[in-house]
C-alpha cells in the first residue's frame, strides 16, 4: 500500500504553500462560483496540483446560503446536485482524480434513513459514468446534528446500507477524527439509555448543557472509551478494508469537544495539528493504531 501524505485548504490556504511542501493537495471549496473559481485557477500556482476536491460547503438557493446538503429533498438537494456536478468539471479540468462528497442529513421526525439514503444514491448513480473517483466522507453525529438535521452517514451500518443501494460503487473517504466524535457521541446516547431519554433531556438548544454532561461522561469514562474505540475503529476498518480510497487526519482532543465561543464551529478539540499540546488542549489520537490500520489496507491501494 503506498500512502501519500497531502495538504488541504482552499485556494487562498493553497496559495500560501511553497514548492516541495507537498507533491498533491486537496482543494476545499466554499460555495461554488463559476467566475471567481475562473478567475482563481487562471492565477494559481504551478507547483499546486490538486489530487482531490472537496464539494463545495454551501450552496445558494434562490438568494440564500445553505450547508451542501446530498440527501436534502427539494431545491436544497438539486443545488447540492448541481453544485457536485460542477465540482466533477473542475476536477477534470483540474486534473484531479478524487472528489469528496460531504453534507448529507435528514430529518429523522419526517423521514426514515433509509428513505433519505436511497435519495442519495438516486442522485449519485449517474454520475459513476463520468469516470472520477466519487468517495464519501463520514460526517458527524453530535448534538448539532442529531434533531431535523441528523447526519446521514457517521457510522459502520450507514456505509453498509450506501455501498448496498450503490450496487457495491461505495468508496470512502475516511475521517479518522469524525468517526471518534460519532462514536463518542452514541455511547453518550446510549448511557442515558436511548434517544429517547436523551431528547427528554437535551433539546436542540440545549447546547451547553449537553456539551457539560457529555465531556463529563467521556472524561470520567476515557480509558475505557479509548479501549472501545479502537475496537470500533477496528471493524470500520475490516469491514470496509476494499472501500477506503482517501483518508483525512487531524490532531483531536476528546476532552476539548466543546463550541468555541468565538467561532462556534470547529469545535475547541477539533482540528488540531498533530500532537498540537497547548493551553490545556492536546491532540489524543492513537497514530500507532492509526499507523497499523492504513498498513492493513490492500498493498495495491494509493492512498491520499
Amino acid at each position: 500500500m503506498v500512502l501519500k501524505v497531502t495538504g488541504k485548504g482552499d485556494f487562498n490556504l493553497l496559495r500560501k504553500f511553497k514548492e516541495g511542501d507537498f507533491e498533491s493537495y486537496e482543494l476545499y471549496l466554499g460555495i461554488y462560483d463559476d467566475k471567481v473559481i475562473e478567475k482563481k485557477i487562471l492565477t494559481f500556482p504551478l507547483n499546486i496540483k490538486i489530487s482531490s476536491i472537496h464539494n463545495s460547503a454551501c450552496i445558494d438557493v434562490e438568494g440564500r446560503r445553505h450547508p451542501f446538503d446530498i440527501a436534502a429533498s427539494g431545491k436544497i438537494g438539486e443545488a447540492s446536485l448541481s453544485s457536485l456536478k460542477k465540482t466533477i468539471n473542475l476536477a477534470k479540468k483540474l486534473g484531479s482524480s478524487v472528489i469528496v462528497i460531504h453534507g448529507a442529513t435528514y430529518n429523522a421526525f419526517n423521514e426514515s434513513k433509509e428513505e433519505a439514503m436511497q435519495r442519495v444514491a438516486n442522485r449519485v448513480l449517474p454520475l459513476y459514468r463520468e469516470g472520477i473517483n466519487l468517495c464519501f466522507e463520514n460526517d458527524v453525529l453530535w448534538h448539532n446534528l442529531y434533531y431535523d438535521r441528523r447526519a446521514l452517514l457517521t457510522q459502520e451500518s450507514d456505509f453498509k446500507l450506501l455501498n448496498h443501494l450503490l450496487g457495491g460503487r461505495l468508496k470512502i473517504t475516511l475521517d479518522f477524527e469524525h468517526l471518534n466524535l460519532s462514536f463518542l457521541f452514541l455511547e453518550f446516547l446510549k448511557s442515558l439509555g436511548g434517544e429517547i431519554p436523551f431528547m427528554n433531556q437535551f433539546s436542540a438548544i440545549s447546547q451547553k448543557p449537553f456539551e457539560i454532561s457529555s465531556q463529563k461522561f467521556i472524561k470520567e469514562n476515557f480509558d475505557q472509551l479509548q479501549t472501545s474505540f479502537k475496537d470500533y475503529l477496528s471493524s470500520f476498518f475490516k469491514r470496509f478494508n476494499e472501500k477506503i480510497e482517501h483518508i483525512h487526519i487531524t490532531g483531536s482532543d476528546c476532552c476539548n469537544y466543546i463550541f468555541n465561543p468565538h467561532t462556534a464551529l470547529p469545535l475547541v478539540g477539533e482540528h488540531l495539528p498533530l500532537s498540537f499540546t497547548n493551553e490545556g488542549v492536546s491532540d489524543r489520537m492513537d497514530y500507532k493504531l492509526i499507523s497499523s490500520l492504513l498498513y492493513s489496507l490492500p498493498e495495491e491501494k494509493e492512498i491520499n
